[in-house]
């Protein structure tokens, strides 16, 4: 891979960032424009070939920009894909007719499971070199910070899987495993490319600042009047909490699967928005918002409230004067929504739940769930396997899966009392290192915004698992971005004795 894409520090101006991040936002575009040029074919009786066509196509994309490319084309790459995969799907089925399983949606998994070979630094340390999965960066990679934990997390899925395979859940384990693994294997390989930090925030915050207010816009349009191929989906999904596919009547889902995934990717691109200097942020944070609110998913609203207060506690002066500018939208922008009494009695209710969660049949379902799982846990302590439930009902078999809408249950569940258990303390500690570490708190603005998206992901937990899936490749880039942001076990600076000349060694 080639360096000179990144620019030297001592040569970054503000003209040079702007110019910087103005590219990076005109190859997000690209990007975005060049998936959805592969979907094309679908309205030109292509439709039916697509199902295949498509992962191969973006799997070998996504090789190309990872061999030829910095890693931050290719983690864009991937991260689009998630976000427009679904929606492809929808208009292939739509185009083609209805398929339960679709192997179209393996297509963001076969991209992102490139990152799969990251793993091998954490099994064999010091073979790997910090860089693409392949590595082809100086540094060792012993120095790979959070490794261990990263480790007990990929084992734990890994027992998953062999669960899954003896209760005989063979392709849907295998596919489910995807879900699990791959994003922390992203996630490593963020971790791995720590020498490129600067490059990836880039990246990353320029997909955000194109494809939140993207997906947020399509998804107000899917609101006012919602896309054939999106009512056709409705329709035949076994997923009644979505409402109907009439306009005004429809928990919008965007370009993703569902409404909790949506409302998770919008969460972050608001939070990183508003950490964001650019001045393109306030149409994704304004968007984006409104888009939130008609989700009507109360956990994400909750979390971004999360975000928002450890941020006000942690963030500088800049990032305040944002989300003043964000408390400012969502105090106007229910107001005038409330001039439709159908728009203003719902999003009403939804608040209202808030006080009344013993009275709401989502929420009261949730804590059903949570007293009937400790009996199955007491019963079934070493875990039923993976693809036993949860959101590979929606991309393998709708009707053979109970769906759970809770993160501890799937976990604990699917992993057993001793595999969950290492599961959910590994994702934690992972998220508590750059709080915890002297230097961890970098004063860069981003970090600011993912630091508090991680954090706020445990919360998200309770109603969802938002550690797997579409969902969980965002959450993962939140807890490797500001590990990334950190200097490496084998090079950070050490406590040289007192007086010591700089670089003199260090004492014992």
């Amino acid at each position: 891979m080639s360096l000179a894409f990144y620019v030297a520090p001592a040569a970054i101006t503000p003209a040079s960032m702007r110019d910087s991040m103005s590219a990076a936002c005109r190859r997000q575009v690209k990007l975005m424009l060049l998936i959805l040029a592969l979907a094309a074919p679908a309205f030109a009786g292509g439709a039916s070939a697509l199902r295949l066509a498509f992962p191969v196509a973006v799997a070998g994309i996504a090789l190309w920009l990872l061999v030829r490319h910095p890693f931050g084309r290719f983690l864009s790459f991937v991260l689009w894909l998630f976000v427009l995969t679904p929606f492809v799907r929808r208009i292939v089925d739509f185009q083609a007719g209805w398929q339960e399983v679709n192997v179209l949606m393996v297509a963001p998994y076969a991209a992102a499971s490139l990152c799969l070979g990251s793993l091998v630094a954490l099994i064999v340390p010091g073979r790997l070199q910090p860089g693409a999965p392949g590595g082809n960066r100086p540094g060792p990679s012993a120095g790979l910070r959070g490794g261990g934990l990263f480790l007990a997390v990929v084992l734990a899925v890994t027992y998953g899987l062999i669960l899954a395979l003896l209760h005989d859940h063979i392709a849907n384990g295998m596919f489910d495993a995807l879900r699990w693994a791959v994003p922390p294997a992203l996630g490593v390989a963020i971790v791995l490319n720590r020498a490129d930090h600067p490059a990836l925030r880039t990246e990353v915050e320029a997909f955000m600042l194109v494809a939140t207010p993207a997906a947020a816009l399509y998804g107000l349009y899917q609101f006012v009047q919602i896309p054939p191929w999106d009512a056709n989906w409705m329709n035949n999904v076994d997923m009644n909490t979505i409402g109907s596919p009439l306009p005004y009547q429809v928990r919008i889902f965007g370009t993703l699967n569902s409404p909790g995934p949506y409302a998770f990717f919008l969460s972050i691109g608001i939070v990183l928005l508003l950490c964001s200097r650019h001045r393109l942020r306030w149409l994704g944070i304004t968007t984006g918002t409104l888009a939130l609110l008609l989700s009507f998913v109360r956990t994400s609203w909750l979390g971004l409230a999360l975000c928002l207060a450890f941020m006000a506690l942690t963030a500088p002066r800049a990032v305040r004067a944002s989300m003043l500018g964000l408390i400012g939208a969502a105090i106007l922008i229910p107001p005038l929504l409330m001039l439709d009494p159908d728009i203003g009695e719902t999003i009403t209710g939804r608040f209202e739940s808030f006080g009344s969660l013993g009275k709401d049949e989502s929420a009261s379902a949730r804590l059903f769930q949570y007293r009937t799982f400790v009996d199955a846990l007491d019963r079934d302590p070493l875990g039923q396997g993976l693809a036993l439930h949860g959101a590979t009902a929606s991309q393998v078999s709708v009707r053979s899966y109970e769906v759970i809408d809770g993160g501890f249950i799937e976990i604990l569940a699917s992993l057993g009392l001793v595999g969950g258990l290492v599961y959910l303390f590994s994702v934690t500690g992972l998220v508590l290192i750059p709080q915890i570490q002297p230097n961890g708190r970098t004063g860069d603005m981003l970090d600011i915004g993912y630091r508090a998206f991680s954090v706020a992901g445990l919360f998200t937990l309770l109603s969802g698992t938002c550690t797997v899936g579409e969902g969980g490749i965002f959450f993962w880039l939140a807890v490797a971005m500001p590990i990334a942001a950190l200097p490496s076990p084998a090079t950070a600076p050490r406590t040289s004795a007192p007086g010591a000349a700089p670089g003199a060694a260090p004492t014992t």
